[in-house]
């Protein structure tokens, strides 16, 4: 089975995103059928982050809608919280719950790629 995604605007998903940040890739790890990404936040435009990294974990398949990204590249990521621990997000150490999910079904992209507008639009929501 694929991942199918519909396309969303700017304003649905931020009302459908718990946190919303622009950050440098620092770190990844898979674990069986997941990734942990760490980023160092450079703005976060919803929600709240107690440190300057953000863990973000997504499925390690795109046909599972998982979301891959390139170290030292800047990023516009949309994360939500799942309070719900997969098995192998376990083995990828100490755990928060709930925690921070990603996917390809996500507005996530390369930094330079968020135009002025999404950008403007997100620091007004």
């Amino acid at each position: 089975m694929a991942c199918s995604c519909v396309e969303v605007g700017i304003r649905k998903s931020y009302r459908q995103a718990d946190v919303i940040f622009a950050g440098t890739l620092v770190s990844k790890t898979q674990v069986g059928g997941l990734v942990r990404y760490i980023f160092r936040v450079k703005h976060l435009y919803k929600g709240s982050a107690q440190t300057d990294t953000l863990s973000v974990q997504s499925s390690g398949s795109s046909a599972a809608c998982g979301s891959s990204f390139n170290l030292d590249t800047d990023y516009l990521i949309y994360s939500w919280l799942r309070d719900v621990k997969p098995q192998s997000i376990l083995d990828l150490g100490p755990q928060v719950s709930p925690y921070l999910y990603t996917s390809i079904c996500s507005r996530n992209k390369p930094d330079r790629f968020a135009n002025f507008y999404e950008k403007a639009v997100l620091k007004l929501l």
